[in-house]
Protein backbone atom coordinates (compact mmCIF):
# COMPACT_ATOMS: atom_id res chain seq x y z
CA UNK A 1 0.00 0.00 0.00
CA UNK A 2 1.40 3.73 -0.72
CA UNK A 3 3.95 2.74 -3.08
CA UNK A 4 4.22 4.05 -6.69
CA UNK A 5 3.99 0.68 -8.30
CA UNK A 6 2.89 -2.60 -7.44
CA UNK A 7 5.75 -3.65 -6.69
CA UNK A 8 6.28 -1.70 -3.80
CA UNK A 9 4.96 -0.06 -0.45
CA UNK A 10 3.40 -0.27 3.27
CA UNK A 11 3.09 -4.21 4.28
CA UNK A 12 -0.35 -5.05 4.90
CA UNK A 13 -1.93 -8.58 6.26
CA UNK A 14 -5.46 -9.44 7.08
CA UNK A 15 -6.52 -10.90 10.46
CA UNK A 16 -10.05 -11.69 10.99
CA UNK A 17 -11.35 -9.99 7.71
CA UNK A 18 -9.59 -6.48 8.97
CA UNK A 19 -6.42 -5.55 7.29
CA UNK A 20 -3.52 -3.65 9.05
CA UNK A 21 -0.06 -2.78 9.11
CA UNK A 22 3.41 -4.68 10.20
CA UNK A 23 5.65 -3.09 12.80
CA UNK A 24 9.02 -2.10 10.97
CA UNK A 25 10.88 -2.57 14.35
CA UNK A 26 12.43 -5.76 13.59
CA UNK A 27 11.91 -5.63 9.95
CA UNK A 28 14.61 -6.66 7.41
CA UNK A 29 16.12 -7.98 3.65
CA UNK A 30 14.91 -11.74 5.06
CA UNK A 31 10.98 -10.31 5.93
CA UNK A 32 11.01 -8.43 2.71
CA UNK A 33 12.46 -11.29 0.81
CA UNK A 34 9.20 -13.49 1.72
CA UNK A 35 6.69 -11.17 0.76
CA UNK A 36 8.01 -10.43 -2.22
CA UNK A 37 7.91 -14.40 -2.88
CA UNK A 38 4.73 -15.04 -0.93
CA UNK A 39 2.92 -12.58 -4.09
CA UNK A 40 4.94 -13.59 -6.34
CA UNK A 41 6.74 -10.61 -7.70
CA UNK A 42 10.25 -11.80 -7.50
CA UNK A 43 12.76 -10.77 -4.89
CA UNK A 44 13.16 -8.06 -2.82
CA UNK A 45 15.45 -5.36 -3.26
CA UNK A 46 14.82 -2.49 -0.22
CA UNK A 47 13.15 -3.58 2.99
CA UNK A 48 11.94 -0.16 4.91
CA UNK A 49 11.26 -0.24 8.41
CA UNK A 50 10.19 3.71 8.84
CA UNK A 51 6.96 4.76 7.13
CA UNK A 52 8.33 5.57 4.01
CA UNK A 53 5.44 5.03 2.28
CA UNK A 54 3.04 7.62 3.44
CA UNK A 55 -0.53 6.98 2.96
CA UNK A 56 -2.55 7.94 6.11
CA UNK A 57 -4.75 4.16 5.37
CA UNK A 58 -4.46 0.94 7.08
CA UNK A 59 -1.89 2.45 9.95
CA UNK A 60 -3.14 0.56 12.32
CA UNK A 61 -0.36 -1.85 13.46
CA UNK A 62 -1.57 -5.48 13.58
CA UNK A 63 1.44 -7.83 13.33
CA UNK A 64 4.86 -6.97 14.96
CA UNK A 65 8.18 -8.79 16.09
CA UNK A 66 8.40 -10.47 12.67
CA UNK A 67 11.26 -12.71 12.10
CA UNK A 68 11.19 -14.76 9.29
CA UNK A 69 13.60 -17.71 7.60
CA UNK A 70 14.18 -17.49 4.38
CA UNK A 71 12.47 -20.65 3.84
CA UNK A 72 9.41 -19.46 5.07
CA UNK A 73 6.69 -19.32 2.39
CA UNK A 74 4.64 -16.63 3.73
CA UNK A 75 4.57 -13.68 6.43
CA UNK A 76 2.35 -16.05 8.56
CA UNK A 77 4.55 -18.64 8.67
CA UNK A 78 6.97 -16.29 10.62
CA UNK A 79 7.56 -15.77 14.32
CA UNK A 80 5.68 -12.89 15.54
CA UNK A 81 3.99 -11.37 18.81
CA UNK A 82 0.78 -12.92 19.45
CA UNK A 83 -1.83 -11.00 17.48
CA UNK A 84 -3.30 -9.82 20.93
CA UNK A 85 -0.34 -8.36 22.16
CA UNK A 86 1.39 -6.69 19.62
CA UNK A 87 4.16 -4.46 20.20
CA UNK A 88 5.54 -1.59 18.27
CA UNK A 89 6.99 0.93 20.24
CA UNK A 90 7.69 3.47 17.20
CA UNK A 91 4.47 5.32 15.71
CA UNK A 92 6.53 5.97 12.33
CA UNK A 93 7.56 2.09 11.86
CA UNK A 94 5.86 0.40 9.41
CA UNK A 95 7.20 -2.10 7.41
CA UNK A 96 7.77 -1.78 3.97
CA UNK A 97 9.06 -3.28 0.79
CA UNK A 98 10.48 -3.02 -2.96
CA UNK A 99 10.44 -6.01 -5.34
CA UNK A 100 12.13 -6.75 -8.22
CA UNK A 101 12.13 -9.36 -11.10
CA UNK A 102 15.73 -10.96 -10.55
CA UNK A 103 18.03 -10.79 -7.56
CA UNK A 104 19.48 -7.74 -5.88
CA UNK A 105 22.57 -6.77 -7.96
Amino acid sequence: MGGSNAREGRVQVSRDGKWGSVCGETWGIIEAMVVCRQLGLGYAKEAYSENEFGSAENRRVIMSSVKCHHTDISIYNCLHDEWDEVNCTSEDAFAGVMCVDSTYQ
